[in-house]
């Protein structure tokens, strides 16, 4: 390391060290609103359970699927009331988990975070079994040989 890294190294630090120590906690976390839904699920699973309803979005019309009318009214409903109630949840686990961070930056002890820690865990149970729910759901809808075209689109 030269002096010209030290140098703005330093400044950096000094900078960061002379910031309030609630600064850096003040308000959600700033890229919460650009952040894809997706990296942040409200599961407590968050992979390998299928999501059923978007692989046959995708395949709607696929032949091979071969959808009913009546299946695909009986479909949609699932994915409407499914998508609708998880993300409610999700937010309200989104301004939970951050205030978390906040107390975590601020001093609070893991004892003092317990309470909000736990209505976390219990939004996140609650949104698992409702995608779980709709897995079933959906399955009961589909044929066998729907559900083996979908296993094995989603294999690819």
């Amino acid at each position: 390391m030269t002096i010209n890294n030290i140098v703005p190294l330093s400044l950096v630090m000094a900078l960061l060290l002379a910031l309030p120590a609630g600064a850096a906690a003040a308000g959600p976390h700033p890229d919460r609103a650009t952040r894809p839904a997706a990296k942040n699920p409200p599961f407590l699973i968050t992979a390998r359970l299928p999501h059923l309803t978007l692989l046959l979005k995708q395949h709607w019309n696929n032949p091979q699927l071969a959808l009913t009318g009546q299946q695909k009214k009986q479909l949609l409903r699932i994915r409407r009331e499914t998508i609708g109630a998880v993300t409610k949840i999700k937010g309200e686990i989104a301004p939970l988990e951050d205030r978390v961070i906040q107390g975590i930056r601020t001093g609070k002890t893991p004892e003092e975070l317990r309470p909000l820690v736990r209505s976390i865990a219990d939004l996140k149970t609650r949104a698992t079994m409702i995608h779980l729910a709709c897995i079933e759901k959906t399955r009961a809808i589909l044929s066998r040989d729907q559900l083996a075209f979908l296993r094995q689109t989603a294999a690819r």
